[in-house]
C-alpha cells in the first residue's frame, strides 16, 4: 500500500438503493431519533456496509478495512461510496440525507491484512471520509483531545456505543436499524482500546467503524472507532470489541485532510437567502422589487453621495 492512501475525486449524488447490512449491536437497543446524532451508515455501491461518525460538518471517521476494496490491497473508488447521514433506519432515509463522497484516508500504517490475532495490537484500523458538501442540522461529534485521554478513559469507565451492524451473535440476520447500547473499557493500549467483557453486550458485522464515545463537559467526544472482535477469528459475536483510539490518529487526518478533529461540535447553520449585494466602500444596494418614483428619487441622491465618496 502507498505511505499515503488518499484518493481525490468529484461524485454526483444519486439515489441510493440501500440493500441489506452485510452482517446490530448484541443485546443493544433501537436508536430512537434522539439517539441517532452524529452516527452515520456507510455504503458501498448502494449497500449498507459499514457504520461512521461525523466529526465535522463535512467529515466521517471509519475503519480503515471498510473503505477497502474486499482484498484489502487498494482505497474504493469514491464513487462506489455514500454516506446516509441522521437516520434510524438507513434504507429510509430520504435522498437530502445521503452524501457523496469526494475523498477517502486510511492510516498510511494499516498493514491491509486479514485481522487474525488476538487482543490489542495495534492495526491502525482507521480512516476518514470527506463528503462532497457540508451536513446541516446533526451536530458533529469531534475527536476527544490526546491531552484528555489519560484524564477520562480509565478502567471501566463506561463507553457509549452505536452502529447498523447485526444483532444476533452468529451474524446472520440482516439489519438496517441503528442500534446503540454502552460498554464498560477494559483495557486500552496508546493506539487502541477494549471494551465489553465475553457474553455480554457486544458489537457485531456491519458495527465496523462506528463510534465510541464518552459525554464531558463539553458535550460528547469520540474516543474508539470499531476496528474488530477481541478473537478475530470469533465464530459468534460478544468476546468484546477492539476500538481504534481515535484522538492517537486525530493529528495525522488533520494533516492529511486540513481541517480541525477535536473542534466544539458547533452546527454551522443553513445561509440565509437573501437577495443580491454589491458591496464598495462602505455604499451598498440591495436589488429587490420595482422601484416606485420616490423611491428612485433617493436612490439616486444615495447614488450621487456614493459616487461623490469613491472620487
Amino acid at each position: 500500500m502507498s505511505s499515503l492512501l488518499i484518493v481525490l475525486a468529484s461524485a454526483c449524488a444519486v439515489p441510493a438503493d440501500v440493500g441489506h447490512a452485510r452482517g446490530a449491536i448484541i443485546d443493544g437497543r433501537i436508536a430512537a431519533e434522539s439517539d441517532v446524532g452524529a452516527t452515520v451508515a456507510t455504503l458501498k455501491d448502494g449497500t449498507l456496509d459499514c457504520s461512521g461518525t461525523l466529526v465535522t460538518a463535512r467529515v466521517v471517521i471509519t475503519a480503515a478495512h471498510c473503505l477497502l476494496d474486499d482484498d484489502w490491497e487498494a482505497l474504493l473508488p469514491v464513487s462506489a461510496l455514500e454516506v446516509v447521514v441522521g437516520a434510524v433506519d438507513a434504507t429510509m432515509a430520504p435522498e437530502a440525507q445521503t452524501y457523496a463522497v469526494s475523498l477517502v484516508w486510511v492510516s498510511p500504517e494499516f498493514p491491509g491484512d486479514e485481522l487474525s490475532d488476538v487482543g490489542l495490537y495495534d492495526e491502525h484500523d482507521i480512516g476518514a471520509i470527506v463528503l462532497s458538501r457540508d451536513v446541516t442540522g446533526v451536530t458533529p461529534m469531534p475527536i476527544l483531545s490526546a491531552d484528555e485521554v489519560e484524564e477520562q478513559l480509565a478502567e471501566g469507565r463506561m463507553l457509549q456505543i452505536a452502529g447498523y451492524g447485526v444483532k444476533d451473535r452468529r451474524g446472520r440476520e440482516d439489519n438496517t436499524m441503528l442500534y446503540v447500547a454502552e460498554l464498560p473499557l477494559i483495557e486500552r493500549s496508546d493506539r487502541e482500546l477494549i471494551a465489553g467483557e465475553p457474553d455480554g453486550v457486544d458489537t457485531c458485522d456491519g458495527d465496523s467503524g462506528g463510534p465510541a464515545w464518552i459525554d464531558t463537559g463539553a458535550g460528547p467526544r469520540l474516543v474508539g472507532v470499531n476496528s474488530r472482535s477481541v478473537d478475530a477469528e470469533r465464530e459468534v459475536c460478544g468476546t468484546g470489541s477492539v476500538f481504534t483510539l481515535a484522538p492517537a490518529y486525530a493529528a495525522a487526518i488533520e494533516a492529511a485532510i486540513g481541517e480541525e478533529m477535536n473542534g466544539d461540535g458547533a452546527v454551522e447553520p443553513p445561509p440565509v437567502e437573501r437577495a443580491p449585494r454589491t458591496v464598495g466602500d462602505g455604499c451598498s444596494t440591495a436589488h429587490g422589487g420595482d422601484l416606485d418614483s420616490p423611491s428612485l428619487t433617493l436612490f439616486f441622491v444615495f447614488f450621487a453621495l456614493c459616487a461623490r465618496r469613491l472620487r
